[in-house]
Parts: C-alpha cells; sequence; structure tokens
C-alpha cells in the first residue's frame, strides 16, 4: 500500500485499488497485479514489485511502465524522496529512478545501517531523509542525504 495525490492504493485480489483519503470512492485500476511484493513512492510516481518486474504508475494507477526485471523476492522498499531502497536477495539495493541503475550497498558510511545480511528483514520504512530497517530484533536507521 502507498499514498499519492491524496489517494491511497493497494492491491487487493489481483487487482489494483484507488481510494481516496476520506476512504470513499473506491476505483479499479486494473487487473494482473496479484503478487505485487512492495510499493514505494518518489516524487508524483509509484513504483511497484510484481511479477519480478519494477513498475512505474501515476495518480491514476493506469497506464504503468515497465521500469526493469530481476525485482523477484524483494521483501520491502522505501524511498528518500530520490531514491528507492529495496531489500532484495539478503542486499540492499539503491535504484534511482532517472537512471534506472540499482546499485549493491555495502553498508552505509554516513549512518548506522551496516548489516550485510538483509535475508530477514521485518520492514523498512523511510521518514524524510532517514531509512529504517528491523531486522533481526534491531531497529536499523541511516540519513541517507
Amino acid at each position: 500500500m502507498e499514498s499519492l495525490g491524496g489517494y491511497v492504493f493497494a492491491v487487493q485480489g489481483g487487482k489494483l485499488w484507488k481510494v481516496g483519503v476520506s476512504g470513499k470512492g473506491a476505483q479499479e485500476c486494473g487487473s494482473g497485479w496479484g503478487g505485487t511484493e512492495a510499493m514505494a513512492r518518489v516524487g508524483s510516481y509509484i513504483y511497484a514489485v510484481q511479477g519480478g518486474k519494477l513498475w512505474r504508475f501515476g495518480v491514476s494507477g493506469k497506464n504503468s511502465q515497465n521500469m526493469g526485471s530481476g525485482w523477484g523476492g524483494t521483501k520491502a522498499m522505501a524511498s528518500d524522496g530520490r531514491y528507492l531502497y529495496a531489500l532484495q536477495g539478503g542486499k540492499l539495493w539503491r535504484f534511482d529512478p532517472q537512471t534506472k541503475k540499482s546499485v549493491a550497498m555495502n553498508g552505509i558510511y554516513n549512518g548506522t545501517i551496516k548489516d550485510s545480511n538483509w535475508s530477514l528483514p521485518d520492514a523498512m520504512t523511510s521518514v524524510g531523509a532517514d531509512l529504517f530497517i528491523v531486522q533481526g530484533g534491531k531497529l536499523w536507521k541511516s540519513r541517507m542525504k
């Protein structure tokens, strides 16, 4: 689930739904979204991992664009407003939507995220420029900017 432009987007029954923040007026945005693994927002787009691919869509929820394959098994995803961060294959990845390039991060020097095995994360989120990961009963934090 993710929010964008006064709407909440969620997948249920293999369909992508858009609901106003009032909770009323649910609209179906399309089918084929079963098995969606993660969602995060960067700017005016939501990025979702489904079917091993990274998809991008705007506030309409329609006209999704394939941003690349190799995303299967993504455990969690978050954004600092510029980059997407994904936990996949036991690694923390940073994806730049502008260049469409991913980089495996071996630890983050300007914060406290140092664990190199992210195979069993419990959760990941961001608040502003801070990235938080919960794994193994520990809360990891790093300032990403």
